[in-house]
């Protein structure tokens, strides 16, 4: 993973909710939905493609440490890449 850069599929459009956001896979069309942690991660990938930087800037905006925020941005990309939401390409 280090080195890695996140890239989303350019086939998933995502809608923000009171409480999160959606996911549309329009090659699937399944639908993903994805509470308010994991909806700021999947936003934050625009200007933060790795999971160090999505850890650091989650630390301010949810007042956690790093550590947490490191395992939780590792989780929900984990999980996003399984679902083939994103992908991982070289730096």
């Amino acid at each position: 993973m280090a080195g890695s850069r996140l890239v989303k599929n350019p086939a998933v459009v995502s809608t923000q909710l009171e409480d999160g956001g959606v996911l549309l896979d329009l090659e699937t069309t399944a639908y993903f939905s994805l509470n308010r942690t994991a909806f700021t991660i999947w936003n934050l990938m625009d200007d933060a493609p790795a999971v160090d930087q999505i850890a650091t800037r989650m630390t301010a905006e949810f007042e956690i440490d790093y550590d947490h925020a490191l395992a939780s941005a590792q989780r929900v990309v984990d999980t996003l890449e399984r679902e083939r939401l994103i992908r991982l390409e070289s730096a």
